[in-house]
């Protein structure tokens, strides 16, 4: 439950590159063991803290009506893994911050968990109470769990909201006193994830300033360096160090120790001229 908790840097970055997910090192990217490299047709990724295990959105392929996504649980090394939940959208998995279970939003609406048992490794999908959120009317496009897990940013209709998460006597969850923040971010909201324990960054539609850190409070809303990035930012990770962004052309860190004047995005060594998503644990 420590906020200031980091993403696993020793494990390393990772990819979602050509539907398959690789490993990245200074020299290129090796595709990892199992089912999760071997496949071509993974949407999203999502790794737990400890880099143990991986759920993953996959395109199932089928015509409609049939579902079109399906999210899988497994090890990192799996050669099977479990299947969850399918629908027509499931939204990137985030995984709580015990690793044994992982959130998605299914059909835009649909709030659930993917429940995974340590020792057989079935999976078990229990939906997460998300009344208030839905009474918004919105569809959300992005959901994402804090470090601590008492919290949860979304993306609704391209607006960012934060609510609570509640844990019942039960064991059930439910989220809570969704707010929005960030009424002046000029575009919609594509993506967003944690900076910090009070701070998500979230890339917008807008050209000018395409990357921005927003307070969890709605107090202030920071611009980002826009220098080498070409919109539009389709998708954002983030540890306590350090900030990756997907835009058009190639992957991109942002290191916040790096002075102030000093602070530009660079092309992420490994991922030089490859169209590729930033994959972290946690």
């Amino acid at each position: 439950m420590n906020p200031l908790a980091t993403s696993g840097t020793p494990i390393g970055l990772h990819a979602l590159l050509g539907g398959s997910l690789v490993s990245v090192a200074e020299t290129g990217v090796t595709p990892v063991q199992g089912f999760f490299g071997s496949v071509d047709n993974l949407r999203s990724v999502g790794m737990s803290r400890d880099g143990a295990l991986l759920a993953a959105v996959a395109d199932t392929g089928r015509p409609a009506p049939e579902p079109a996504a399906e999210l899988v649980v497994g090890a990192y090394n799996d050669g099977s893994p479990e299947p969850a939940v399918e629908g027509e959208s499931i939204t990137r998995p985030s995984w709580a911050p015990d690793s044994n279970s992982v959130w998605a939003v299914v059909n835009g609406t649909a709030v659930v968990r993917a429940v995974r048992e340590p020792g057989s490794g079935r999976v078990t999908v229990v939906g997460v109470e998300a009344g208030a959120v839905r009474a918004l009317g919105g569809r959300i496009s992005e959901l994402r769990l804090s470090r601590d897990g008492v919290r949860a940013a979304m993306i609704i209709d391209g607006r960012v909201y934060i609510a609570t998460v509640v844990q019942t006597p039960n064991g059930e969850f439910s989220l809570t006193s969704p707010r929005e923040i960030a009424f002046d971010l000029g575009g919609p909201a594509l993506s967003l994830d944690w900076s910090t324990s009070d701070t998500v960054v979230v890339s917008r539609s807008a050209s000018d300033i395409p990357v921005v850190q927003i307070a969890i409070d709605g107090s202030r809303m920071d611009a980002l360096p826009s220098r080498n990035l070409t919109p539009p930012v389709v998708a954002v990770e983030a540890s306590t160090t350090t900030e990756y962004v997907a835009d058009t052309r190639a992957v991109f860190q942002l290191n916040n120790s790096d002075p102030a004047g000093d602070r530009y995005w660079r092309e992420v060594p490994g991922l030089a001229g490859l169209t590729a998503v930033p994959v972290l644990p946690g």
